[in-house]
């Protein structure tokens, strides 16, 4: 049974439980039921035919319309809410009152705009949040004269009769629903309307140039992609940022726990969500630094690599990178906790952004430690979600292993480059120092180094760990000439012990540290926490690839194209007859350049 089957089945069974419960008056159950079914349909209208698609978003209206006659009967008893629960509330009001404005400030129907601040005021008032829900009713209340204008003028059609009509039930509901309202308990959201009234933005896929439009052949190309390792990744769409979660229900990711290698499931005690363990408070970012992250036994470190050269990044420029791809997020662009334990990363895989939902469900070990990666900051969940779902595209914690130029591409899709320091015919020396140094000063790359095949007294000598990534966090070189590179293992221990190593009393001297910034002493006494300075000839000598990821932001043009490459296509053997392979002709005109006479 493949994937599709299996979805089709628990969608299935979800709606028909629904039924169930909607005949004995379960209207919670009956609900809740329902829009698992919704979920799964709406995840399989990504992958199915044209004529497929139309037959589920019937089925998903159809759905959708039962569950807002059941809301419409149902008012459960007001319910102490925790802290946590509130800020989720506030998060996703913020996330509709966002979108609103989104749409205002962009050529879209005033229908469209006005139900979007109405959605956004009736999440509010569900927390009594009542300063930015007189905002948008001000808001509310000004979009109304368009309206207004075109009836005068005898331009009124039977949709903006509606919508004036849904305005003003609206504005009459705000001035007393602040009053009379109480926070509730429910599944989402309690809305003074149907969410299903609200008019969502048109979906598009995002890629790296913004919202694009695509050719029949290319939509096929992202609908067959999105399936990996068995598991569906629909394209991440404009929406998905403004999705409502909700606090209350335990969210159990449908694909199951991720799988592990026979080493781990050896270590693994029990998978447990964030308030079964440590201090049993999940906090989602205590601090965003290189130096608090640390590696388990998932061998995944170009992965943690690229973790902690991301979060420097974001220390140094105090601009959101790697922070900003977890969901549900407040209104700062801050990713918060969800309570119900859902979470949505948004990755770059197969060709354009992805969506990957995760659960907050963790493998623990026998010692009460946690077996993925995680910080140094107990509960602390940032990087065990931003983990969790790279492994979940990539097949489970039992991952082979990457490097961190494909593995930074995923997290931030900035471009990969890699330049190898035991290739002849590459660039000299100096001309990747100039690159490096350039690179990093303007903030326009990431980087990271590996090592290669390394005997083992050799390893042991250099203090290196053989096949393993590493993030470099400065790059700098000295007054008399010194480079000089700072570097990370992303195992939170074991150091460099050659030159510029903590062992090395002659190249540090004092001068050197002043102007570095290096107090040696301190640092010989302080815990191993695999920081290391090290020289750009060592590195050369030592380590095999430099990974640069470049902001895409650089490049003035772009030209993005999706299609299949068959397998059977390519090079076979010896045979190498490239007709059958993919092939562009780049033309670049020289301006400068004169025909003579």
């Amino acid at each position: 049974m493949n994937r599709a089957t299996e979805l089709y089945d628990e969608a299935f069974r979800a709606a028909e439980e629904g039924i169930r419960a909607e005949e004995i008056h379960d209207a919670e159950t009956a609900v809740r039921r329902f829009e698992e079914a919704i979920r799964i349909f709406s995840r399989l209208a990504i992958v199915e035919s044209l004529s497929k698609r139309e037959l589920l978003q019937g089925q998903i209206a159809d759905f959708q319309e039962r569950i807002d006659k059941l809301r419409a009967k149902v008012v459960e008893p007001p319910l102490v809410q925790t802290a946590a629960h509130v800020d989720l509330q506030i998060g996703n009001a913020e996330s509709l009152e966002a979108m609103a404005r989104t749409l205002d400030t962009a050529p879209h129907g005033v229908q469209s705009i006005v139900q979007a601040y109405m959605a956004a005021a009736d999440a509010y008032m569900t927390v009594r949040v009542q300063a930015s829900v007189e905002a948008i009713i001000k808001r509310v209340t000004e979009l109304k004269e368009p309206v207004i204008s075109n009836a005068a003028s005898g331009d009124f059609d039977l949709m903006e009769e509606e919508l004036m009509e849904e305005m003003e039930s609206f504005l009459d509901a705000a001035d007393v629903a602040p009053a009379k309202q109480a926070v509730v308990h429910t599944s989402t959201p309690q809305l003074l309307r149907s969410p299903s009234a609200m008019q969502r933005p048109v979906i598009t896929f995002e890629d790296d140039a913004g919202d694009a439009k695509y050719t029949a052949e290319e939509v096929d190309v992202l609908r067959r992609s999105s399936v990996v390792n068995g598991r569906l990744f629909q394209p991440w769409i404009a929406s998905d940022a403004y999705e409502v979660f909700s606090p209350h229900e335990q969210y159990i990711d449908p694909d199951g726990f991720l799988s592990m290698s026979p080493k781990q499931m050896d270590k693994l005690d029990k998978w447990v969500r964030p308030t079964g363990y440590g201090t049993g408070h999940p906090v989602m970012i205590a601090t965003i630094s290189p130096y608090v992250i640390v590696q388990d036994v998932v061998t995944d470190c170009s992965f943690v690599a690229s973790l902690c050269i991301t979060a420097a990044f974001e220390q140094r420029f105090q601009k959101k990178l790697i922070t900003k791809i977890i969901y549900p997020q407040d209104a700062y662009g801050n990713p918060i906790v969800n309570p119900g334990g859902r979470y949505n990363v948004k990755l770059w895989a197969n060709g354009v952004p992805r969506k990957v939902v995760v659960d907050d469900c963790l493998p623990l070990g026998y010692n009460g430690t946690l077996l993925c990666s995680c910080t140094t900051t107990p509960n602390e969940l940032w990087v065990s979600i931003i983990e969790k779902a790279y492994l979940k595209v990539n097949g489970g914690y039992d991952f082979p292993g990457s490097n961190s130029g494909i593995d930074l591409f995923a997290l931030t899709g900035w471009i990969p480059e890699s330049l190898s320091f035991v290739d002849a015919s590459g660039p000299t020396s100096d001309v990747i120092w100039q690159r490096l140094m350039s690179a990093y000063n303007f903030g326009d790359c990431l980087i990271t180094i590996a090592t290669g095949e390394m005997p083992p007294d050799i390893a042991r000598r250099v203090g290196l760990v053989p096949s393993h990534a590493y993030a470099v966090l400065n790059v700098l070189e000295t007054a008399c000439g010194v480079r000089l590179l700072r570097v990370k293992n992303p195992w939170n221990r074991k150091r460099w012990k050659g030159p510029y190593s903590l062992d090395d009393s002659q190249h540090w001297t004092p001068a050197l540290q002043d102007e570095v910034g290096f107090d040696l002493d301190a640092a010989r006494h302080a815990k191993d926490d695999g920081l290391f300075w090290i020289d750009f000839d060592s590195v050369q000598e030592h380590f095999n690839a430099l990974f640069l990821n470049w902001n895409p932001e650089l490049f003035q043009y772009r030209y993005t194209v999706h299609k299949h490459w068959p397998v059977e296509m390519g090079p076979a053997n010896d045979t190498y007859n490239l007709g059958y392979n993919p092939q562009f002709l780049l033309t670049i005109p020289n301006t400068q350049r004169r025909t003579k006479s």
